[in-house]
């Protein structure tokens, strides 16, 4: 299984999974033709992909489904709630709508996804485990606290994607108004580099994470070297020497293989 993240941040997020000639998107919060761009650039086909998996309707994870859904014949894969209060907006005339009800895994071809509820200031927001049934990559991003159920799966992932949005002091000295901070901040939020380490070291002591990457970094609120220093400090203290790698809005991270 292949995963590689074509873009991460408050900007546009999509993340490309393969495994067996079969390949998923999750998330198109870039523009079609940006998002096809990067596909190419990293030679792939985005004629060939098989769904479009949204994990919630805040513009930067949905705003490309459509144009790219229409332009390739790709379904968008979607739950019942989120489509019923955003479809209308951001899905109209789509070449496919896949629908799953909450608690479902949805079983593809090669993989199959189990979305993860978690808490964020969406109508519905989840995370995302990607598995062929030996190997597993979590995505955990757009989330303002880290529930049980995050912790139990984000432990049981070979790749393991955490968001480390803001720094702190950034934050709270950047030019974001007091409201806008506090939203950042809160359980419905984003997770802090501090949160984003103490998930990191949890999820690894349990022995099956092999490769770490930092995701949906702010540009505002954090730095990429503040944040991989960050969460280095972390793992550092707890003896964890594990491949870590950093996400970012403008480039694609390079391919990364699930496996021994």
């Amino acid at each position: 299984m292949i995963l590689q993240v074509l873009a991460s941040g408050s900007k546009g997020n999509v993340t490309y999974i393969e495994n067996e000639g079969q390949s998923i998107l999750i998330d198109a919060g870039l523009s079609c033709r940006e998002t096809v761009r990067r596909l190419r650039a990293a030679g792939r086909e985005p004629e060939k992909l098989s769904g479009i998996f949204i994990t919630h309707d805040h513009r930067d994870h949905i705003a490309g489904a459509r144009v790219l859904s229409r332009t390739f014949g790709i379904p968008v894969i979607l739950s019942e709630t989120l489509y019923a209060a955003a479809g209308h907006q951001w899905l109209k005339d789509v070449h496919q709508i896949s629908l799953y009800t909450r608690g479902s895994d949805i079983h593809l071809k090669s993989m199959f996804i189990r979305p993860v509820p978690v808490s964020h200031d969406a109508t519905e927001t989840v995370n995302v485990i990607v598995s062929n049934g030996q190997y597993a990559a979590g995505i955990f991003t757009d989330l303002g606290t880290v529930s049980l159920p995050v912790s139990t799966y984000a432990a049981d992932v070979d790749l393991l994607m955490v968001e480390a949005n803001h720094d702190l002091e950034m934050l709270q000295n950047g030019p974001y108004p007091l409201w806008l901070q506090q939203r950042i901040r809160s359980n419905h939020g984003h997770l802090s580099n501090d949160q984003c380490g103490t998930l990191l070291v949890e999820s690894c002591r349990k022995g099956r994470v092999k490769k770490m990457i930092l995701g949906h970094i702010s540009e505002e609120n954090n730095r990429y070297d503040l944040a991989y220093t960050s969460a280095t400090r972390y793992l550092k203290r707890e003896m964890i020497d594990l491949p870590l790698y950093v996400a970012k809005q403008r480039e694609s991270l390079e391919e990364l293989k699930i496996e021994d």
